[in-house]
């Protein structure tokens, strides 16, 4: 327990700190090209908790390691089709869903900025080479995350794709609250 102004504040538990979460379903799929199993692991626990409701994993030169990423995901419920080409971003695509990459390009947009459609597909790179420019040329549009320092100029993967689904969350909770 904490004490704060005046009383005590309880930190809730896993139980209690879901029922404190908002209720809402969003129209969101994640794309993933050729990451480590760690990192697709951490991903997968924040595409849980964003309310992504499929995975796709393009297999490149990463060779995945299941108990590894159970272990990182904290065993995520989310169903991942391994996938070795760009088809199915093409059938995605071809379903109705704005194809957004996660990439700086010259013609990025900053993700604050993107304008979301209802359903949506957030494409994420490799940590080293990002998104291939094959899967560029088929996403409708591209976004950054704005950063303020001036002497990295990238985030880890991970970290990049928690941050971008926090983003698109926000969004829907935003439309959610504004809509009634």
């Amino acid at each position: 327990m904490y004490f704060i102004r005046g009383g005590f504040v309880k930190q809730l538990g896993h139980y209690e700190t879901l029922d404190k979460m908002p209720k809402l379903s969003v129209d969101l799929i994640l794309y993933i090209c050729d990451i480590s199993s760690e990192n697709l692991g951490l991903i997968l626990r924040s595409a849980d908790i964003f309310g992504v409701h499929t995975v796709y994993y393009h297999q490149g030169n990463n060779t995945v390691n299941n108990k590894q990423i159970a272990k990182v995901s904290r065993n995520s419920s989310i169903p991942v089709h391994f996938v070795n080409d760009a088809e199915a971003l093409l059938s995605i695509k071809e379903n109705g869903y704005s194809v957004v990459a996660l990439e700086i390009t010259d013609v990025s947009v900053p993700l604050k900025e993107m304008p979301l459609k209802e359903k949506n597909c957030l494409v994420i790179g490799n940590e080293k080479t990002g998104v291939q420019d094959s899967i560029l040329d088929i996403a409708d549009c591209s976004c950054h995350i704005e950063m303020i320092g001036n002497r990295i100029s990238s985030l880890n993967v991970s970290i990049a794709a928690s941050i971008a689904l926090y983003d698109i969350a926000q969004h829907y909770l935003f439309e959610k609250r504004n809509s009634g």
